[in-house]
């Protein structure tokens, strides 16, 4: 029957967009998971058509009519002839090729190369205005501000005035400068004997490989408890705070916090607060809570604490991140292991190390309407600065694929590196991320018995926001 098959035909078309994704070589390596799902899925869908050509017949097509314009609406909603035509940046909005360049490092570079410098691209039920280019980015972010806007992670509503990245504009007018202020270097100073004896410590204990990612999160994490909170190592008041926090630590944020993570998140507030205005305790020595106190004697509120305890968890994720993709460039850049005792220099491969693996993006919401160079970018859309993209622009960046001694000479402005974010949301703890950078070197360096191991292959999290992040198995070993 001609109308069987031609229902079998579009019905089996449909899957091979996803079908494409178990194709691609990169994405079975970097999410197996997922590509098992999707070989599953298909075959599963394949055997539901059959039995349905096999059952229904020409009846079919009742299935088979509604997917096929389903199918054809998506192939020419991802053109970019129809984007154009409609006024907006060109590019694609096909989910299924952007969830393929989630597993290519260099996805939006492509599209930047094909399309210009302002493009558009699906992240699933959302759509985006990419930007490559930080002059760029920057700008429309200041001549626009009145219609960009954050864009938020679910779990921001969860904290009392939402998480300090995420904040409108009258309550960050208030807790912005507040922290900007605290964050100083008397915090950074306070802390930095805790870091150096932690990260001694645990270079100290390796023996058989240790996973970068399991002794990174140690330190940073003893690290910022120490800076943020006052917190010494081993102390019964630090016990009793990680007994608390533990739950809420092992929550992924990509979801909003769920009734048991919420509890523990809770607990830790009021542990904090009762901890600084106990009378009958020990005065807490400088850290960010204190100085706070210093700043403003009716601080910290929750909306302080909240947010501190959210940077401890994020800040332990990403700093954490970025010293396995200092071993990673230490390993192929092993002529800088014997340099980095240098401050200056440790500071420059730190940059470097930035600029090629760690920065990712800039994220921000359209609230309302723009018009720029002839292209309509709608309210409601997400706008992505693509900060990864711009570090390696051959335009701004000599030999921007490698590795090079660059930042020794000086660092270029933020229209062209930005690496901590920019505007007034950028990331207040840069001393602190610094100081524990260069102890970690320091020390690492200092051990010439250490050597690294483990796949060079990068990973990620299957999320547009994720960071890619150096091979799991990425490891110290005792030689």
């Amino acid at each position: 029957n001609v109308w069987t098959l031609a229902s079998v035909v579009v019905l089996v078309a449909a899957v091979v967009p996803v079908v494409r994704l178990a194709l691609d070589a990169d994405f079975r390596r970097v999410f197996p998971r997922p590509t098992a799902a999707v070989v599953i899925g298909a075959v599963v869908w394949c055997a539901a058509v059959a039995t349905g050509a096999a059952v229904l017949g020409s009846a079919l097509a009742i299935i088979a009519v509604p997917v096929g314009i389903g199918s054809v609406a998506a192939w020419v909603r991802a053109r970019p002839w129809w984007l154009i035509r409609r006024g907006l940046p060109p590019g694609t909005l096909s989910i299924t090729a952007s969830l393929r360049g989630l597993a290519h490092r260099d996805h939006l570079a492509t599209l930047a190369e094909r399309h210009g410098r302002i493009f558009t691209q699906s992240q699933i039920t959302s759509n985006v205005v990419c930007v490559v280019g930080l002059d760029t980015g920057l700008s429309l972010i200041r001549e626009h501000r009145g219609s960009i806007g954050p864009s938020p992670l679910s779990f921001s509503n969860q904290l009392m005035g939402g998480f300090l990245r995420y904040m409108d504009d009258d309550t960050h007018d208030v807790y912005g400068p507040l922290f900007r202020k605290v964050m100083n270097r008397r915090v950074t100073e306070a802390a930095t004997d805790v870091c150096r004896t932690v990260v001694a410590r645990e270079l100290d204990a390796v023996d058989a490989a240790v996973t970068i990612d399991a002794l990174g999160v140690r330190i940073v994490h003893t690290t910022l408890v120490r800076a943020l909170f006052g917190f010494e190592p081993g102390a019964a008041d630090t016990l009793a705070f990680e007994a608390l926090y533990r739950d809420f630590a092992d929550r992924t944020l990509m979801h909003p916090l769920n009734s048991r993570s919420l509890e523990s998140f809770r607990a830790v507030r009021t542990f904090l607060l009762a901890r600084l205005d106990d009378p009958s305790a020990e005065p807490l020595p400088v850290c960010a809570l204190t100085e706070l106190r210093r700043e403003d004697p009716s601080m910290p509120d929750g909306v302080c604490v909240d947010n501190l305890v959210f940077m401890l968890k994020i800040a332990t994720g990403n700093v954490s991140g970025l010293l396995a993709w200092l071993v990673s460039m230490l390993r192929d850049n092993p002529d800088w292991r014997a340099r980095v005792h240098d401050p200056a220099v440790a500071d420059a491969f730190v940059s470097e190390t930035l600029r090629l693996a760690q920065s990712e993006y800039l994220y921000r919401t359209i609230t309302s309407d723009i018009e720029i160079d002839g292209m309509h970018l709608p309210a409601g859309w997400l706008l992505r600065i693509c900060v990864a993209e711009s570090h390696r622009d051959p335009e701004v960046f000599a030999d921007a694929e490698q590795f090079t001694d660059r930042f020794l000479h000086g660092r270029p402005p933020q229209s062209e590196f930005c690496p901590f974010g920019a505007d007034r949301h950028a990331c207040n703890a840069v001393n602190l991320v610094s100081m524990i950078t260069q102890v970690f070197l320091d020390e690492l360096a200092a051990r010439h018995d250490l050597a690294v191991v483990g796949s060079r292959e990068p990973t990620r999290a299957m999320r547009h926001w994720s960071h890619w992040r150096p091979a799991p198995d990425l490891a110290l070993v005792r030689r």
